[in-house]
């Protein structure tokens, strides 16, 4: 018999509170500055979304790969925080072209507790 935890996790629901599509750089924006632990700039972030859509997926984690290390600095304390946190209502992490671009420490995370899929929000050019 599965478990609750199990259950969620394997559903295809993707957590409460997340959009299914952030339909521009503002709203990709929005969602960034909503899970960062850190400040973000705001500008820098409409700058290189510009034009780009994202999209909600459960994602393999063999899919993904870290992001660049210039614009990841791991932090031991918020590592500790998103260990914590339910893997069935993490926030979802920020890739473009299978790389994260936020969310270093959630996938970190996922990867750690050998999850198979994370809530990936996928960024593209808006068609």
């Amino acid at each position: 018999m599965k478990t609750f935890k199990n259950f969620i996790f394997e559903s295809n629901e993707p957590p409460k509170g997340y959009e299914h599509h952030l339909k521009d750089e503002h709203a990709i924006a929005d969602h960034i500055e909503k899970t960062s632990a850190d400040e973000v700039d705001r500008g820098s972030m409409l700058d290189y979304f510009h034009g780009a859509e994202a999209k909600l997926k459960k994602t393999p984690l063999s899919d993904i790969k870290s992001g660049d290390a210039d614009h990841n600095i791991p932090s031991k304390k918020k590592q500790a925080k998103y260990s914590k946190m339910p893997s069935e209502t993490r926030p979802p992490i920020v890739i473009e072209k299978g790389t994260v671009v936020d969310g270093h420490h959630r996938y970190r995370d996922a990867v750690k507790k050998g999850e198979t899929h994370v809530w990936a929000y996928h960024v593209t050019d808006r068609d």
